[in-house]
């Protein structure tokens, strides 16, 4: 499965949130106004977490033709921290990289964004521990 971007992460969490605490999956619409982007935005999120295969669409049976966002079968939320904990360790490999390019010029900063990978590669070993 293909690494997901933060903004994928954020509809991927609420959608397992959603499931968790409702018993049902949420609507394009709730999805956009909880993301707080425009329904054709949701449509295009979730259209890109269906091509990566976390999403499948189904027909919302109570409601007639809408369709509502399921995981995609073998896919579940506790597939989302294994993405985080990639996503930031890749974040904290390029902030060191800076941090080295900017040494030489600028011995403070490289400390800070050392400092700062250093907080990002803590927030990865938290999302490999933590068990949704």
């Amino acid at each position: 499965m293909r690494p997901l971007t933060t903004k994928q992460i954020a509809a991927v969490e609420f959608v397992g949130r959603y499931q968790l605490d409702h018993g049902r999956s949420p609507t394009y619409r709730q999805l956009a106004k909880h993301l707080g982007v425009t329904l054709p935005t949701a449509y295009e999120r979730v259209g890109s977490l269906i091509t990566k295969g976390w999403f499948r669409t189904k027909a919302n049976r109570r409601n007639g033709p809408r369709r509502v966002i399921d995981f995609a079968r073998g896919v579940s939320i506790a597939d989302l921290p294994n993405s985080i904990e990639r996503i930031l360790t890749m974040a904290a490999d390029l902030i060191d990289d800076a941090a080295v390019s900017i040494r030489p010029h600028d011995p403070i900063r490289a400390i800070d964004l050392i400092s700062r990978a250093d907080r990002i590669r803590a927030d990865a070993n938290i999302a490999r521990t933590n068990k949704w």
